[in-house]
């Protein structure tokens, strides 16, 4: 429920407290000004949280983009920001993520012309934010600044459409021996803008995590499930589908999140479209480091779910999709044969014979889960390499050949050179090669 940073669009703060911090800073206008009142209230000791259930409307542009002065000015505040809490490492990166905007800007009319003269005039505009910077290095010193990922980043414009009707939605949560870290994740749900849901809790092996969860979410309709005994991942997770009562299902990991809109939206996309069996959304990755530490957030970005992709590696985080039971029953559920993969065959299988909403791409562009991942390289490949054991298996499996028409493949063909042709006016296409022909190591 803690933020580090609130926009200024929506934001209620206590008299005392903006007073006290003295306030917006009147050389930051109009850009990065409410990160900046963010920063200086955690520093001097108040806490900023999120309030789910309080419904603001922010009004955006018909193409979902920024304006130039929006893109212009938030590199402009971004580089001033840098030099009032950022160590000398992020104020060097900051001219360095200016200079790669500049050099390859969004298409706005006269864009590089804007974005040169504010990069000249920050070094007038600089030195009120160098003094302030000396003379409270402590204040901020306990709560540093965190630049790396963005402010907040961005989760993407979706046009919201309240579900028409109710229909009951199981979100299945599949744990294993950490209770601690499935009390994270259960208190996401306690925040659910759509209260229309049961949770199970399937939980692997001892009953570790039964009385964390009936001491401490009593008022959420959880069924816990446990016979003591190990069934595996996929196993586990097939319990809890054969055991949800609603007609609509939806996985959710003991490690990751759901945001409040998370099932309010991807409801209102199912019940706007009935005649689909699945809503396909999009998540942020959030790295975590050992000790807990989030390193970075950021979009898991997939222009494109199909078959051809699909066969590549799974792009479908597990708790990105709402899908009808009925999938389930036909179809069967995680595939209980692999010791990994288990949910990407599951996921072919229903792209294969379900109705999508969106034949080849995403359903919605918003991300409203959170997807966690660790933060140390050796721990993310000792991570692909356990993975990457079940390979074989899952490459041979009978039941996943698919039928591909001529059609299909001209269509994968004509998007594959459209994605070279974008990486060689961008220079990445050689380096992108070099990727694919080791991604077997």
């Amino acid at each position: 429920m803690d933020t580090c940073w609130a926009s200024g669009a929506a934001l209620a703060v206590r008299r005392a407290a903006f007073t006290s911090v003295g306030g917006f800073d009147e050389h930051l206008f109009m850009y990065c000004e409410d990160v900046d009142l963010s920063w200086r209230l955690r520093a001097g000791g108040y806490r900023l949280q999120y309030v789910p259930a309080a419904r603001v409307t922010h009004y955006s542009y018909e193409n979902g983009g920024p304006k130039l002065g929006e893109y212009a000015g938030s590199f402009y505040g971004n580089l001033l920001l840098r030099y009032k809490f950022g160590s000398w490492r992020d104020i060097w990166r900051g001219h360095k993520m200016y200079l790669g905007a500049l050099r390859r800007p969004l298409h706005f009319n006269g864009v590089r012309r804007v974005l040169a003269k504010n990069y000249l005039r920050h070094f007038i505009k600089l030195w009120p934010f160098l003094f302030w910077r000396f003379s409270h290095r402590a204040e901020y010193g306990a709560r540093p600044a965190r630049f790396e990922g963005g402010f907040s980043p961005d989760r993407g414009l979706w046009k919201f459409t309240p579900p028409q009707e109710t229909p009951l939605i199981s979100v299945i949560v599949r744990t294993c021996g950490r209770p601690q870290t499935l009390k994270r994740t259960l208190e996401s749900l306690r925040w659910q803008t759509y209260r229309s849901f049961e949770i199970i809790v399937a939980e692997d092996g001892p009953p570790a995590a039964r009385e964390m969860v009936e001491r401490d979410f009593a008022e959420l309709p959880i069924r816990y499930l446990n016979d003591g005994r190990f069934h595996g991942r996929a196993a586990n997770g097939n319990r809890g589908l054969a055991a949800a009562r609603g007609a609509l299902c939806n996985f959710l990991d003991d490690d990751d999140f759901f945001y409040p809109d998370h099932l309010e939206l991807l409801a209102g996309v199912l019940c706007a479209h009935p005649e689909a069996d699945l809503v396909l959304g999009s998540a942020m990755a959030m790295f975590v480091a050992k000790d807990g530490t989030v390193t970075e957030v950021r979009p898991m970005v997939f222009d494109r779910i199909d078959r051809f992709t699909m066969c590549q590696n799974c792009r479908i985080p597990i708790q990105t999709v709402l899908f009808r039971r009925s999938l389930f029953e036909r179809y069967g559920g995680l595939i209980e044969t692999l010791e990994a993969h288990e949910d990407w065959g599951m996921w072919l299988k229903y792209l294969e014979h379900g109705r999508r909403i969106t034949p080849h791409a995403p359903d919605v562009r918003r991300a409203t889960s959170l997807f966690v991942q660790p933060a140390a390289q050796s721990d993310a490949a000792a991570r692909m390499e356990a993975y990457r054991k079940s390979d074989a298996d899952f490459y041979s499996d009978a039941s996943l050949c698919f039928n591909v028409t001529l059609a299909d493949m001209r269509r994968y063909y004509d998007d594959m050179i459209a994605d070279m042709r974008c990486l060689e006016a961008r220079g990445e296409l050689h380096e992108f090669l070099e990727q694919q022909a080791k991604r077997g190591e």
